[in-house]
This record gives structure tokens, C-alpha cells and sequence, in this order.
């Protein structure tokens, strides 16, 4: 079983450690990790695991902390169940997709998630889902609208070129480093950036 993650790199956190009155954040595929609670622990956040070995151990580092709602279910663009491949952390349909499993998981789209918590502002949204990034953003478009900064993981096909072009009218896009975009909503503060602009 594929359970080994890769800790979310320094030139990533520091954007993060950066953005100012950071009040709500969404974590799409947040592992264990907990670094960005650590770095701005008063702000709300909803951080979304699906598989339960994760879900399990997120939860437990979380702790009692009434401003972190752990979500165990998956981020996509309609409510189903999907398969969940533990050797590549991705779900069914994803880019990273391979194989068959016997684990299935929750899928909600982060709208419906967003209306049933009544959230009203995004000060971040990040997405790392091994390539079902665009399918997130589907089922959260009305959400997105309400984002200051997003962060997702980028591979090369023809959905990453689709979300650049769909965030680019709003958004100014930044190469962060490995396989990750940093979008600044045009208006916004723009945080340190460790690289440079699409």
C-alpha cells in the first residue's frame, strides 16, 4: 500500500507564511499536513482527506481545535463515490489514475460543501488531488469566485492549459516551483514569489 507523502515544500509554505489576514483557508487532499494551521493557526480552515488512514491521523494532530473542520471525502465535480487508488493517492478519472481498487471514497463538490458551511470568503484554496484538480474546480466554480489566492498542482495535459485559461481573466498565474501555480486575484496583494509569472 502507497501511503508514503511528500512533505509540501519550504518555497511553497513561505508564499503561504506571507499572505496577510488570512481568515479562511481550504485544503483539497491536505494528507496528514498540517503546516499551514501552524503557520496561521487562528484562521478557519476545512481540510479535505478521503482516504481513512489519513483521515484518521489528520484528525488526531488537528485535535480539539474548534476553528478545523477535517472533511473525509474527496473534492470533485459531482457527488458520487469514486475509487480510491492507495498507490497513487488519486481517484478514479484523475490524471494520475492507474489500476483498479477496492477502496471507494465520498466525492462532494466544493460548492455544495460551501453552501451547506455557509463560507462566505476564501483567503486560500489549495488543491492537490494528483491531477483531479480540474474536476475540483468544476464543482466549486461559484466558490473560486470567492478565492484570493489559489494554489494547484499542475501536470501536462490539456487540463492544466484549460485551468490557466479559465483563472487567467481574474487571477494573475505564478510558477511556484515543482508542479504547483500560485494564482493572485487581480486586485490582491501580490505575497514574495519564489518564481516567475506565466
Amino acid at each position: 500500500m502507497g501511503l508514503d507523502q511528500t512533505p509540501i515544500p519550504t518555497d511553497e509554505l513561505e508564499v503561504f507564511k506571507r499572505l496577510d489576514d488570512v481568515r479562511v483557508v481550504i485544503d483539497v487532499g491536505a494528507r496528514t499536513d498540517i503546516d499551514y494551521l501552524e503557520l496561521h493557526p487562528n484562521a478557519e480552515y476545512h481540510l479535505f482527506e478521503p482516504h481513512p488512514v489519513f483521515f484518521a491521523e489528520l484528525k488526531k494532530k488537528v485535535g480539539d481545535r474548534s476553528n478545523v473542520k477535517v472533511v473525509n471525502c474527496a473534492l470533485g465535480e459531482y457527488g458520487t463515490m469514486a475509487s480510491y487508488n492507495e498507490d497513487t493517492q488519486s481517484i478514479d478519472g484523475s490524471n494520475s489514475w492507474s489500476g483498479t481498487s477496492d477502496l471507494k471514497v465520498q466525492v462532494i463538490p466544493l460548492d455544495e460543501y460551501a453552501r451547506r458551511n455557509n463560507i462566505q470568503r476564501v483567503d486560500f484554496l489549495k488543491s492537490d488531488t494528483e491531477g483531479n484538480e480540474l474536476k475540483v474546480f468544476l464543482g466549486g466554480w461559484e466558490t473560486l469566485k470567492l478565492c484570493r489566492y489559489i494554489q494547484y498542482e499542475t501536470w501536462n495535459d490539456p487540463n492544466n492549459t484549460f485551468i490557466e485559461r479559465a483563472l487567467s481573466p481574474e487571477f494573475d498565474i505564478y510558477d511556484i516551483g515543482y508542479r504547483n501555480n500560485f494564482c493572485v486575484r487581480k486586485g490582491a496583494k501580490k505575497p514574495w514569489l519564489p518564481t516567475h509569472h506565466l
